[in-house]
């Protein structure tokens, strides 16, 4: 106090009053401090004019009139320059402080990963952050304890939020944890999960790298915002340190693995989901140590938007299997749906049809080879479930449950090219080749003219299955659900001239079967080696 009356009187004006208005502008300032940088940019883009500023004659900064508060115009100009220089001061050490910060996160290993060299799920399976370099400090003495509960006490503060005295005072206080708390987190986790975005603001703006600090389950601060379904602290997070969202915690899971689990379920999810792949696109392609994709996740958790919006970044993954079970994100999806009761309840009547959402997404985005966001509503694409689980090649359960599900009313639908999912099938790389005897009969026993349907190239499944090589049994099984198809020819309208009129046996001999399917068929057909 004594001090602040020295001033006033060196600046020649006394009393109650002259303190008063150099403590309301000096509040103004230091309540406006980190909005400097804003007011710069807004001045560069044109948005303050000349007659709203009051300039800094160092050029340090530039305060609106609402900065230094409505009685700015009262103090004498020397009193404002003075002003002006004890903060010009203060800034220049909070920079140097900041400086010094930036310096030592360059040389921190947190770099992020080559996208361009990310072209297969492969490559991405040697990835490893568990490790940032960024550690947590934790309290030891009195002071740092009395910093980490002002601070605390701050982050707390949902209106005012004032963080950036202690952070001036000690700017690494965003990194101290408490010994009595057993997660370690950070400030800057508390501010997520209490929505303090003005904190957290604050907080990246003197210390951004404290983003990517680990609490004592590996999340950082945006796994945390990815959990708890906090779009603004995504964004936030992934606009100041994208590099926080290659982050991996003990399990192996990044940001977006934790978005597709417990977060899925919030309404922001999808907006989530987007931003922290746009944050770190290899992500998609980026298995946790189970082994399981991002796409695997949302097929368990049945987080349609989540599979939707992977699909619209791409959809390679679709067909990317697990390594244990070698399982599709098909077959996810299609065991939860069989693991919910129907049994009338509401909540489980709404996870079946969440499931269900997944599983017809899953299936015509296989079948089309293009992201096919709303199946059952679109005016392109046709909804054949049958034929895109033909194209998907599920394993067997979740090929027989798709059966019951989809088999009597879909199985004998044409697609537009007049192919029958045996078409479809016969003409697909066969993943597990003993399930596909099974799928031929489940087929044939629902809608047997499926076995004899010409196509609009003028083929019949048998004769897809001799043109893409199929391997003898597969062929044995076809001609064994109904046998006169190995006496039906090539329609002579067929789109490949050559192959007009041929048998299935000059068929296989023509398209480069092998020697066992060719006197298979031979077998099958005497009549027609003796005509």
């Amino acid at each position: 106090m004594q001090d602040r009356d020295a001033e006033s009187a060196s600046l020649g004006l006394g009393g109650q009053r002259s303190r008063a208005i150099i403590a309301s502008i000096e509040a103004g300032i230091l309540r406006q401090q980190e909005e400097v940088s804003r007011a710069e940019v807004d001045v560069d883009s044109g948005m303050l004019n000349s007659s709203q500023m009051v300039l800094d004659p160092h050029g340090a900064s530039i305060f609106s009139r609402s900065t230094l508060g409505a009685r700015w115009w009262r103090l004498p100009s020397l009193t404002l320059s003075r002003i002006m220089m004890r903060h010009h001061r203060r800034q220049l050490k909070s920079r140097a402080t900041r400086t010094n910060l930036v310096n030592q996160a360059s040389n921190m290993d947190v770099d992020p990963i080559d996208d361009d060299s990310v072209n297969s799920i492969e490559s991405c399976i040697s990835y490893d952050r568990k490790i940032t370099n960024v550690d947590a400090i934790h309290c030891r003495t009195l002071e740092q304890r009395m910093a980490y509960r002002r601070l605390n006490d701050a982050v707390n503060d949902l209106i005012s939020a004032p963080v950036m005295p202690i952070l001036r005072e000690f700017p690494l206080s965003s990194r101290f944890v408490s010994a009595q708390d057993e997660s370690e987190d950070i400030q800057l986790h508390y501010a997520v999960r209490n929505g303090n975005s003005k904190a957290m603001r604050r907080i990246l703006r003197v210390d951004p790298y404290c983003a990517m600090i680990r609490n004592v389950q590996g999340y950082c601060p945006l796994h945390t915002a990815a959990q708890i379904g906090n779009f603004a602290a995504v964004q936030l997070l992934c606009a100041m340190v994208p590099a926080s969202a290659e982050v991996q915690c003990e399990e192996g899971c990044v940001p977006l693995h934790e978005a597709l689990t417990a977060g899925s379920h919030h309404e922001d999810a999808p907006q989530i989901i987007a931003t922290l792949i746009n944050a770190f696109p290899s992500s998609i392609k980026l298995t946790n140590d189970e082994g399981l994709l991002p796409i695997h996740l949302a097929a368990m958790s049945g987080s349609s938007c989540g599979i939707r919006t992977i699909l619209g970044f791409g959809l390679s993954t679709i067909f990317a299997r697990e390594n244990t079970e070698e399982m599709l994100p098909l077959d996810f999806a299609v065991d939860g749906f069989m693991s919910v009761v129907d049994d009338g309840n509401e909540e489980h009547y709404y996870q079946r049809g969440s499931f269900r959402q997944c599983i017809n997404i899953l299936l015509m985005s296989a079948f089309y080879k293009r992201p096919v966001l709303s199946p059952e509503d679109s005016h392109h694409s046709l909804f054949l479930p049958i034929h895109g689980t033909a194209a998907a090649q599920p394993c067997k359960r979740s090929w027989t449950q798709l059966m019951s599900m989809y088999g009597e009313e879909y199985g004998g639908v044409l697609d537009p090219d007049g192919q029958t999912a045996l078409h479809t099938l016969m003409s697909s790389t066969l993943f597990q080749e003993d399930l596909v005897a099974d799928a031929v009969s489940s087929i044939n026993s629902m809608h047997p003219s499926c076995i004899t349907h010409f196509d609009m190239t003028g083929f019949i499944p048998l004769h897809a299955a001799l043109m893409n090589q199929m391997p003898y049994h597969v062929v044995q099984h076809l001609v064994r659900c109904n046998g006169s198809s190995v006496s039906i020819p090539v329609s002579k309208d067929c789109a490949k001239a050559s192959f007009r009129g041929l048998f299935p046996f000059q068929l296989a001999s023509a398209c480069g079967c092998d020697v066992d399917v060719i006197h298979f068929l031979l077998r099958s057909a005497p009549d027609l080696i003796i005509h």
